[in-house]
């Protein structure tokens, strides 16, 4: 392989890159909103909603016992935002690197 050619090739396409606004928004915005402002919006409304986690009881139903055993002492406003940072947020974060 020219590794030169290489090199030349990568170079001609990060600065195309850093130069499309069209590019280098969304290669920025889109992870830094799906890592950090999501989680934190989830974070800090989480108290606000009503204590009533119903909806979660058919998904907390499928779970193994062992992870339920996980939330033994667990307020509802916790356990809500186990299963969302943990079940629904870490699987997009294996996601992000692929956008």
């Amino acid at each position: 392989m020219n590794l030169r050619a290489m090199r030349a090739i990568t170079t001609k396409d990060i600065i195309v890159v850093i130069r499309s606004r069209g590019v280098f928004l969304p290669l920025i915005l889109v992870p830094t909103i799906l890592m950090i402002a999501v989680p934190l919006i989830l974070s800090a409304t989480v108290g606000f909603v009503d204590g009533n986690i119903s909806d979660f009881d058919p998904m907390l139903e499928g779970m193994p016992p062992g992870v339920r055993d996980n939330w033994d002492g667990f307020t509802e406003e916790q356990i809500v935002m186990s299963l969302v940072l943990i079940y629904i947020m870490a699987p997009l974060y294996l996601v992000v690197p692929l956008m």
